[in-house]
């Protein structure tokens, strides 16, 4: 598939919208796999995502001029953005825990450096009221792979889905491979901590929980302003990176949409927060004009309905990062 990149400023430092975008919840080892199998992958004896011998390449994609101010503040169909919190409303609240297990590899260490997760943990901190601490590990998992495992209340990065970020992006242009690595894995981490949130709050899903996850990530970004913006389009364009040679052998029995649709769900969102600002966007070769007029619509009740599950548990109008 022929696409032309989008891109938001890229002030962020380093920052670039995880996971496949899209890990799951820890499943046992004999389960399908949480995902798409790579490009270049293989399952495993134990019927996990095998981590991939090589990932082959992407043609770069041709980077776009965000139009001056877009989305400079991030949007929010149904509660105004409000300060984060100085500090945790009361003691003993629950919080994202950060923690790296083992060496570092080559990839890790460059998301690591770049310090996102280290930035992002202590906002999402101030701004939920959270029952319990929630592990967040970057660690070995001889799987390609990121998950929540609800009996752990562990959020799992594994280091061979970082890494194979790192192989999918390696044809990137240089000043573009971090962005883009950082983006799948931040957009990667906030799909998991969607799940986390799920079963720690007891929220209510009447769809695909995958789908939900994906819709908090994006929102939560999106509110974020141009650096958010940026990192949710990276993430979205990851999912067309990994789509490329799955045509074979399409996961239709999956949980999880299909890496197209991800890519398409996700930036209608974007589109639909601002149309204005992100009418390059739309087009033959991003998001088709018949999409493109229902997304505002699409992005209005995603945003609100996860607003007012989430407000019982905010300290503030809505959750956003600055980066």
């Amino acid at each position: 598939m022929d696409l032309s990149r989008s891109w938001s400023g890229r002030a962020c430092v380093a920052a670039a919208a995880l996971l496949l975008v899209g890990g799951c919840r820890k499943r046992d080892k004999a389960a399908p796999a949480d995902r798409a199998t790579p490009p270049a992958a293989s399952a495993d004896a134990g019927g996990g995502d095998a981590a991939p011998s090589k990932a082959s390449a992407p043609t770069p994609l041709t980077k776009k001029t965000t139009k001056p101010g877009a989305a400079a503040l991030g949007h929010n169909a149904l509660l105004p953005l409000g300060a984060l919190a100085a500090a945790p409303a009361a003691a003993g609240r629950g919080r994202f825990v950060l923690r790296y297990d083992g060496a570092d590899s080559p990839t890790r260490a460059l998301v690591r450096q770049a310090g996102v997760l280290e930035k992002i943990l202590p906002q999402l901190n101030q701004s939920l009221r959270l029952p319990r601490d929630i592990a967040v590990v970057y660690a070995g998992c001889d799987e390609v792979n990121a998950f929540y495992d609800p009996e752990a209340v562990t959020i799992t990065m594994c280091d061979e889905y970082v890494d194979y970020y790192g192989e999918l992006f390696a044809g990137y242009p240089a000043d573009e491979r971090q962005p883009a690595i950082l983006g799948a894995v931040v957009s990667t981490f906030l799909h998991e901590a969607g799940h986390a949130l799920i079963h720690q709050l007891g929220l209510p899903t009447v769809g695909r929980e995958e789908d939900v996850a994906d819709q908090l990530s994006t929102v939560i970004l999106v509110a974020s302003g141009e650096e958010g913006n940026a990192l949710a389009l990276d993430g979205a364009y990851a999912f067309i990176d990994e789509s490329e040679g799955e045509v074979d052998d399409t996961p239709y029995w999956d949980e999880h949409a299909l890496n197209e649709q991800r890519f398409y769900n996700t930036v209608c969102l974007i589109y639909g927060s601002d149309p204005d600002a992100w009418d390059d966007l739309v087009g033959e070769d991003d998001l088709p004009e018949e999409r493109a007029e229902q997304c505002p619509d699409e992005y209005k009740q995603i945003s609100t309905s996860w607003n007012r599950l989430l407000e019982p548990f905010l300290t503030v109008p809505t959750v956003r990062v600055k980066l």
